[in-house]
């Protein structure tokens, strides 16, 4: 999933770029950037949200909990953090707090999908076939059973 999102925010940013240098308005990139994603997260969200929310699949308690939650957690560490490191936020500007909110929403979102709801996260970095069959070197990394020949 990151390396789709990397993929697709730097093709965007890209060809972005080289409309901005060529049309001569290269200044424009950074907000022409900006609108694109929200354009693509807004339609993402609410596309999400009619689904979720006719389906069933969601209680519309535990979701804006774990925003609100979230962004409080996410201002109290950007506040220690600046008051600690004020350069350091200043230099980092809006990046700051959204860079914290991201991964304080990522904790507080799993923690309540997992305490709970009770759902749990699927990713192939933490299947049990990763472990080392024995006697083998190396296990493939496609996940199948054996060794691989190297």
């Amino acid at each position: 999933m990151y390396l789709t999102t990397f993929n697709t925010m730097g093709t965007v940013w890209l060809l972005l770029s080289f409309l901005g240098v060529r049309l001569g308005h290269d200044e424009n990139v950074p907000r022409n950037l900006g609108l694109v994603g929200t354009g693509i997260l807004t339609v993402i969200l609410v596309l999400s949200a009619i689904t979720a929310l006719r389906s069933g699949i969601i209680d519309p308690v535990w979701a804006p909990l774990s925003v609100i939650l979230s962004l409080f957690v996410a201002a109290i560490a950007v506040l220690a953090v600046a008051l600690w490191r004020t350069p350091l936020v200043i230099r980092a500007r809006y990046a700051a707090p959204v860079v914290v909110f991201a991964h304080v929403f990522d904790g507080i979102s799993t923690a309540i999908g997992t305490d709970v709801i009770g759902v749990a996260e699927r990713s192939p970095f933490h299947a049990p076939s990763w472990s080392s069959p024995a006697g083998c070197r190396r296990p493939r990394p496609s996940g199948a059973v054996g060794c691989s020949s190297s």
